[in-house]
């Protein structure tokens, strides 16, 4: 059974792009822009494994990591 992927990454296109690649394995696929949105994702959705971008506008990579 796949598992949850949170995708964190400021450019709608990346997003979409992995997105699409992702389910098409029939993963279950959530999105962020911020490290906020991150964050709260991360409570709510509990993923299995978090793919971000180094920089978010808000916090980058090595910062949420230790959040």
């Amino acid at each position: 059974m796949p598992g949850k992927i949170l995708i964190a990454d400021p450019v709608a296109t990346n997003r979409i792009v992995l997105k699409v690649k992702l389910s098409a394995g029939h993963f279950d696929v959530v999105q962020a822009a911020t490290a906020q949105e991150t964050l709260r994702l991360v409570r709510e959705q509990s993923p299995d494994i978090i793919v971000t971008s180094n920089t978010l506008p808000d916090r980058d990579a090595a910062a949420l990591i230790n959040a």
